[in-house]
């Protein structure tokens, strides 16, 4: 019997991989690679595709990919066949459903972060499903985005500038802020993620309606290569001990100029309502 059904959403480079890997470690959890499923489903969401734009059979490569690890190629014969919403995204939840219980296990967890964007189309048609929101400093996620979008300009879509990167940010932010009243959603700053590890778990473990199981706080660097894709060389330092990297890539990565517009343009961002 499928329990929970759980999406980790922010800003990318939030400190998604890492809480992703912790809560994978839990022995009721599975969780997977990003999908990026209901992107390829809808497209840019405000465009509101009715078809799903990539992937064979409907079933976009990110989830191909991880099916045909886990053997499950006939999957891809047996669903996603339809191209519209409804069916689409029921045969989305039915597939982690199933994986989750032939792991063994009652609750599956999905981390795409831009899946931020279609929280409405998750919720109207997966209603159980909860929302782990993960909040960083946006100076950090900036110059990490902007690094990474340099450094890995072919997946990442190309190199970003400086102001796209900082957008993304606030835009992100004020999303996730609009979203503290309603049930189903839980907010965590990667701040205290990393300071406090063991409390901020305990949280979520209440969240997802699971107790809260010591070893997670040891097995989830295992569990993080189980849940990086092969060409996310950018995710690997999720592999080693929990310690936070802020200040690091903003001060040795970006220029003065460019430090000092970001700090201006942040300053009157307060996300202490995260808390």
């Amino acid at each position: 019997m499928i329990d929970g059904r759980c999406f980790i959403v922010g800003s990318p480079r939030s400190g998604t991989t890492l809480l992703q890997s912790l809560l994978a470690s839990h022995s009721q959890v599975t969780s997977f690679p990003e999908t990026h499923f209901f992107y390829h489903l809808i497209g840019t969401y405000y465009k509101r595709k009715e078809i799903i734009g990539v992937g064979t059979a409907g079933c976009p490569l990110e989830l191909q990919e991880y099916l045909e690890t886990r053997g499950k190629q006939r999957i891809l014969e047996e669903r996603f066949k339809s191209r519209r919403y409804k069916k689409a995204i029921s045969d989305f939840s039915y597939v982690l459903d199933q994986l989750t219980l032939e792991d063994g296990k009652s609750i599956w967890l999905e981390k795409t972060p831009m899946h931020l964007y279609y929280i409405p189309v998750i919720k109207k048609y997966i209603p159980t499903a909860k929302f782990i929101h993960i909040i960083r400093d946006g100076k950090d996620v900036v110059a990490s985005v902007k690094m990474n979008t340099e450094k890995y300009a072919l997946h990442w879509g190309g190199e970003r500038s400086l102001q796209s990167c900082l957008d993304r940010w606030l835009y992100d932010i004020e999303l996730s802020e609009s979203y503290l009243e309603e049930k189903d959603h839980i907010f965590i700053k990667y701040e205290d993620l990393v300071a406090r590890p063991n409390i901020i778990i305990k949280k979520i473990c209440s969240f997802m309606n699971l107790s809260f199981e010591e070893d997670m706080l040891h097995k989830y660097a295992t569990e993080a290569k189980t849940v990086i894709a092969a060409n996310e060389p950018w995710k690997t330092k999720n592999t080693g001990q929990i310690t936070s990297s802020n200040n690091q890539l903003f001060t040795s990565y970006l220029k003065s100029a460019e430090q000092e517009y970001i700090l201006e343009r942040i300053k009157e961002i307060d996300v202490s309502f995260f808390r």
